[in-house]
């Protein structure tokens, strides 16, 4: 190529590219509105709901400066499973915190109706002119706890092991979360009263500071087959963060006041759809880099949003008096 041929493409190109800087850019693409559905089906309630909304373009970059509510109040819903069909109705659900929304939460809710461990649920919501939008799930099947050294409750300070529950995960389960709740009664005004306390998973001893690390939902590490549907996996709460806990009790009460009942322990399980939607909400969880991006995740044919669910299973071990 001549080299005034050359020089003149390039200039050509250049203003070109000059003269783009004056259209308008959207980093948010194209927006077309679209129905959201939400609806966590639990074993532990017999009371569940569905919420129905329509998606919106916030005038700014900030979704969290919309302060309109776009709940759609007209659709059908239900939900069947097996050929049983349970029809939820339209309500209203009081609203505790308003600093963003300043009304109470619109909902679709049906009762009397507990999900069952191991049962197949088909979700349909048809929205008048929107069309209808689908999910389905199977809820996780039972599962069970077993804590292998209970001696250790009645005196932390007598053993140096940390408390090690043996768990049975089931399918289809793909995440799971075991709480623990100490369990104790409060003498006041003469009468004992039950109390509950969370037990941390662990504590941090920085100089005079505890940072109590508390249990996050994580990823079941075997995998189910049919012929191994089930598999155990080994939760693990630390001794130091029990006594702690105990000690913070006798500390802000009299010992005489206090009496140590039993250890509540909670297994929650959740099916695929719950633990993909609860990773992709509560973002990239790698504390060794940065990500900016957040993708998109559904559950719901012709729209937008999760249908999941999750189960409880729990036991209770008693403490022993001395």
């Amino acid at each position: 190529m001549p080299r005034e041929l050359y020089i003149a493409c390039s200039c050509a190109a250049l203003l070109l590219g000059l003269g783009g800087c004056d259209s308008s850019f959207d980093p948010r693409g194209p927006y077309t509105e679209k129905v959201a559905v939400y609806s966590i089906l639990s074993t532990s309630s017999d009371t569940q709901y569905v919420r129905v909304y329509t998606s919106y373009n916030p005038s700014g970059f900030n979704p969290l400066e919309n302060t309109a509510d776009n709940a759609l109040r007209n659709a059908q819903v239900k939900i069947t499973q097996n050929g049983v069909l349970t029809q939820f109705r339209d309500t209203i659900i009081t609203r505790y915190d308003k600093s963003r929304y300043t009304t109470d939460i619109p909902a679709y809710v049906a009762y009397p109706f507990r999900a069952e461990q191991g049962k197949t649920y088909q979700l349909s919501v048809d929205v008048p002119s929107r069309g209808k939008m689908t999910g389905t799930l199977t809820v996780p099947e039972k599962g069970s706890l077993f804590l292998t050294n209970s001696y250790v409750l009645k005196n932390p300070n007598a053993y140096d092991e940390n408390l090690l529950l043996v768990i049975r995960i089931t399918r289809p389960t793909r995440g799971y979360l075991v709480l623990f709740y100490l369990e104790y009664d409060l003498f006041e005004n003469g009468i004992w009263l039950p109390r509950r306390m969370e037990v941390p998973r662990t504590v941090i001893v920085r100089g005079q500071e505890e940072e109590f690390i508390y249990p996050q939902l994580v990823r079941r590490t075997t995998t189910p087959s049919p012929i191994r549907p089930e598999e155990q996996e080994n939760v693990v709460f630390s001794r130091v963060a029990y006594r702690t806990i105990v000690a913070q009790l006798y500390s802000q009460y009299a010992s005489s006041r206090v009496r140590l009942r039993s250890a509540l322990f909670v297994l929650k399980q959740v099916e695929l759809n719950l633990y993909n939607y609860y990773n992709i909400v509560n973002g990239f969880r790698d504390e060794f880099s940065i990500r900016t991006d957040l993708p998109d995740y559904t559950s719901i044919q012709g729209g937008l949003g999760v249908f999941g669910a999750m189960t409880e299973d729990s036991i209770v071990v008693d403490i022993p008096q001395n």
